[in-house]
């Protein structure tokens, strides 16, 4: 059984992310100008020092005990996740989200290609079954919300943006993972994290300094308005949520057996975990959240994706 915890570790960043998600597009409605979605990532400089402090809580001095190589490898890592979720965030501005969520099936094919030829992982034959069955899951689960979109031509500004985004995200995942060096250890985990999410903050920082509408949004969000209070809560909530997703997500890379594997299962877990919370809260807050219709295609495609998923996992370790 305890081969298979680390499945836990991408179920629950995918639901914190989701949650995320929710919440930024609250925000994103009652503050951002125009409703520049990207400018959103000025916000998250919040969650970047969120994830400095707890670390620098816990461990004190001894973050600074850490390779120069490393420590410069791992900011590295965050300034190109950073610039990762900048084109995620355009790509959102750019199409529509199923779009996005096609052309994002990419990245578990990106992280197995990178994490054979980088970090030299080996995959056994039953992986490879379980990350098609789990891949295949996914693909069925995204185009069974397509609502009858047949014929229609591909979006070619989405789709750049999408592969942008899904190389740089996953390109940031395998650096984390070289820079561990297939070390499992908490504390060394803990040190990656600070630089990483110091590589983040510095990355928006420059952004802020750069960009007139990343300093705009930064200032709309505390500006004085009718939702000011509602709006600068969902924004804490938003960066606390995200900071966990993200701790998560970090320890998951390591402990999984290969990274394709994490990617694969965190596809397919935001998936069902954004469908929940679409049927939960869609009806209450369609504002902010698209509610799901519950047809037959919709029905039937999760019931086969289902199936997929739990062959899938019961082969990752056989």
């Amino acid at each position: 059984m305890s081969g298979y915890l680390w499945l836990l570790l991408p179920i629950f960043s995918s639901i914190f992310y989701s949650l995320s998600s929710v919440l930024q597009n609250f925000v994103i409605d009652t503050a951002m100008p125009k409703k520049r979605a990207g400018s959103f990532l000025a916000t998250h400089i919040i969650t970047f020092s969120l994830g400095m402090l707890l670390v620098l809580a816990i461990f004190g001095r001894s973050v600074f005990m850490i390779p120069l190589d490393n420590a410069v490898g791992l900011m590295f890592a965050g300034v190109i996740n950073t610039i990762g979720s900048a084109f995620y965030y355009k790509s959102l501005q750019s199409g529509d989200t199923i779009d996005v969520s096609i052309y994002s099936q990419v990245g578990p094919l990106l992280s197995l290609a990178l994490g054979v030829t980088m970090l030299g992982q080996e995959i056994t034959t039953s992986q490879a079954l379980a990350f098609i069955f789990i891949m295949v899951a996914a693909v069925i689960i995204v185009f069974s919300g397509n609502d009858g979109k047949k014929g229609k031509a591909p979006d070619l500004a989405t789709a750049g943006l999408t592969l942008v985004s899904v190389t740089f995200s996953i390109t940031s995942d395998i650096v984390f993972v070289y820079f561990l060096d297939g070390v499992k250890d908490f504390t060394l985990f803990s040190q990656s994290f600070f630089y990483f999410e110091l590589g983040s903050c510095v990355a928006t920082i420059i952004a802020l300094i750069l960009f007139e509408n990343w300093r705009t949004a930064l200032k709309r969000t505390f500006k004085t308005h009718k939702k000011r209070h509602t709006n600068n809560l969902a924004m804490w909530a938003d960066n606390i949520v995200t900071t966990f997703a993200e701790i998560l997500q970090k320890l998951g890379l390591i402990m999984a057996p290969v990274v394709a594997l994490f990617t694969v299962v965190s596809r397919v877990a935001s998936l069902v975990a954004g469908f929940v919370l679409a049927i939960l809260l869609g009806r209450a807050f369609p504002k902010f959240i698209h509610a799901k219709k519950m047809t037959k295609k919709v029905i039937y495609s999760y019931m086969v994706a289902g199936f997929l998923i739990f062959v899938g996992i019961l082969m990752i370790n056989s």
